[in-house]
């Protein structure tokens, strides 16, 4: 399987919020800037000027059983307020909302399931499966620069809330009120759980994975000239 089955969007964040995989485009609110990142550039989020991503892209409205991955390389500024990393869905609906914690910089899902903690000033690379039991319930991993953090399996707290039409959020919760203040890079979005061999092979031994690598390529015909013969190989 390739990286790139069931990949919905990617994020590089080079030059725009454009999407390198599909047409989920982005919009930038407030003007998030673009500087130096993990592979190529990455979005700086300045908290103060509320800045932000967003989409209403019907493509994240996930069914209650779907499953999903999300990964990203994130750089956080600082622990000095809440910061929302992605956000889809409000009222009580979201599909995932990931929040880095005021207190000790740890990254939380939907409800209160803390996955990872995070280093402020420095590349994180965070990575959050959910593989669906076929209802709203499943199992979940999270991971940290490739290692396993989390794995749980047929928690009642993996309940997935309903989607809804509200648009999705990157740097942000809808409504506003948790602006993330640092550096996103290679935010991808996948309609599957991914493995844990995937997930190694983003991390890349902490170099990162660009879209156009993680890619299949189409092969070239070569057309061979034999006796008079033209054949492909």
């Amino acid at each position: 399987m390739a990286l790139t089955d069931s990949l919905i969007s990617a994020y590089e964040f080079e030059a725009n919020g454009n999407d390198s995989h599909g047409t989920n485009h982005l919009t930038n609110n407030n003007g998030v800037t673009f500087v130096s990142g993990k592979v190529g550039n990455a979005a700086s989020f300045s908290a103060a000027s509320t800045q932000n991503f967003s989409t209403s892209s019907t493509d994240f409205n996930f069914a209650t059983t779907d499953s999903f991955s999300i990964a990203a390389w994130l750089k956080p500024t600082n622990f000095t307020s809440h910061r929302s990393v992605a956000d889809i869905g409000g009222g009580g609906n979201r599909k995932f909302f990931y929040l880095i914690n005021i207190t000790d910089g740890v990254l939380y899902r939907w409800s209160s399931q803390p996955m990872v903690l995070l280093v402020a000033g420095s590349w994180n690379f965070i990575v959050h499966t959910f593989q669906s039991d076929g209802t709203n319930h499943g199992s979940e991993n999270a991971y940290l620069d490739g290692v396993q953090k989390i794995d749980l399996i047929d928690n009642s707290s993996l309940a997935v809330p309903a989607p809804d039409t509200v648009p999705m959020i990157i740097g942000d919760i809808v409504g506003g009120g948790f602006p993330y203040d640092g550096l996103i890079d290679q935010l991808l979005i996948w309609r599957r759980a991914i493995t844990g061999a995937e997930v190694t092979a983003l991390y890349n031994g902490g170099a990162g994975l660009s879209y156009a690598a993680m890619a299949p390529t189409t092969p070239i015909p070569v057309f061979i000239h034999l006796s008079g013969q033209m054949r492909t190989s």
